[in-house]
């Protein structure tokens, strides 16, 4: 045994230091994620044995070099190179939830009735814009691949603007490739009213088997558990059981993760996967989906009429189903004309008081923000290079003027100085890169943030 570490006592001070110094390296949220649940066992010929209770944590400590992140750190506090092995060790409770989740696969196929999925709504009634396609491609890549590198999946959205049809679209696609996956939707209140009646009846076991044992947790307006520590408490457990053994959670939600007044270790956990965010509607897409409400409702509303509703309601998609269904009964019930002077009245009612617009992003100030991430001056984005230190914000910039703006393609391309074939390369290369680059995801996440004030 080494004379520096001759007790248990000596070893959890020295762990601790070692956990101080590998934050400073590697961040709050990864060591907080994947290293702080690790147990010291025994340091002996100047090797280090640490208790890790699954594979999971080991696979995510070499692929974001945690393990190198901990030697260093032990070699620094005892002055001497040191080694670490690591040993998995799975706790007694921990093998329960293996019995529920791994090797007690349901022998028959789940009732859809029992799923909280509605067959309605699916990815092909989703109408698709700039404002919500980067959610809408992540969630078919989460159906295609449930478990996989979007996992956790969070999409975030103020009320109206579709996030509950893209969660159910999910369920329902998985059920569609794997007719025995286990999928439940059910919004945060519902959670939190079920665990209240689970504290009184002290039906803890059936909770946890039901939740515990899904393929796919779609989990609605997060945002409902805040303030609600038992809940959250269970929450967390819940999410912990699911991710350790590659099942997927989807989790919607008003706010942005960092918004959430939720404790910091559930917010890191939602950080670690694929983050989303749906925009207001854009002109165009808002006019897609008032014609397709039209055409539900077998009553034809002329043109004009459909332009100037979307010019006029413009904060959510539900706002727009609202209105025209109502336009419509209203001229049905009255025998009317749907005209603009019959449909200005009606409209009133579905524009938020000092808010007839969608919020103003000029592309100078995406300019700006962008070159704030990378270091760079506003004016270096129009640089004519093609170094990737100018190249790949001047890329970013557009993706954003894309994304944030109601600017057209031609209109962005003159604003870099660039033809819009150049703006649609630098979109769907940005795009990409969010998609398979969870860091760089965040990143373009929290510029946003900042663009929007």
């Amino acid at each position: 045994m080494d004379k520096i570490v001759e007790n248990n006592q000596q070893l959890k001070e020295i762990w601790n230091l070692t956990l101080d110094k590998v934050e400073s390296k590697a961040g709050k949220d990864l060591t907080d994620l994947w290293v702080r649940s690790i147990n010291p066992l025994l340091f002996e010929n100047d090797t280090l044995k640490l208790e890790i209770s699954n594979s999971l944590i080991y696979d995510n400590l070499k692929k974001n070099s945690l393990d190198s992140a901990i030697i260093s750190s032990l070699s620094e506090i005892l002055g001497r190179e040191i080694k670490i092995e690591f040993n998995i060790s799975i706790k007694p409770e921990a093998k329960k939830e293996i019995n529920f989740s791994v090797f007690q696969a349901p022998e028959k196929k789940q009732n859809y009735s029992e799923t909280g999925l509605s067959p309605s709504y699916t990815f092909d009634e989703i109408l698709e814009g700039e404002s919500n396609r980067f959610a809408i491609i992540m969630a078919k890549k989460v159906a295609e691949n449930p478990g996989g590198s979007s996992n956790p999946y969070f999409v975030y959205a103020p009320s109206g603007m579709g996030k509950t049809h893209i969660l159910h679209a999910i369920g329902n696609e998985i059920l569609k490739k794997k007719a025995n996956a286990k999928i439940l939707y059910v919004s945060a209140d519902s959670f939190v009213d079920e665990f209240i009646q689970v504290i009184k009846e002290g039906k803890f076991d059936s909770f946890r088997t039901k939740y515990r044992t899904l393929d796919c947790l779609l989990l609605d307006d997060v945002q409902f558990i805040v303030k609600k520590e038992r809940s959250e408490e269970e929450f967390f457990h819940t999410f912990n059981s699911l991710f350790e053994y590659k099942k997927q959670i989807v989790v919607s939600s008003d706010k942005a993760p960092n918004d959430l007044e939720l404790n910091e270790r559930l917010i890191t956990r939602f950080k670690t996967g694929a983050i989303a965010d749906i925009k207001r509607p854009e002109y165009e897409l808002r006019v897609a989906i008032l014609n397709k409400e039209n055409e539900k409702n077998n009553f034809h509303l002329p043109s004009d009429v459909i332009n100037f509703i979307a010019e006029k309601v413009t904060d959510s998609i539900r706002s727009l189903k609202g209105c025209v269904t109502n336009v419509a009964h209203f001229c049905i019930n009255n025998n009317i004309y749907p005209s603009i002077d019959i449909v200005e009245n009606l409209v009133k009612d579905y524009i938020p008081a000092g808010d007839n617009s969608s919020i103003y992003v000029s592309i100078d100030k995406i300019k700006e923000e962008v070159a704030k991430a990378f270091n760079l001056n506003p004016s270096d984005i129009n640089l004519k290079t093609r170094a990737e230190r100018i190249s790949l914000p001047r890329q970013v910039a557009m993706y954003l003027a894309c994304t944030l703006t109601d600017k057209s393609l031609p209109e962005i391309g003159e604003a870099f100085g660039k033809n819009h074939a150049t703006v649609i390369f630098a979109r769907d290369k940005v795009l990409q890169m969010i998609q398979t680059d969870p860091f760089f995801n965040k990143s373009i996440n929290d510029i946003i943030n900042k663009i929007k004030g």
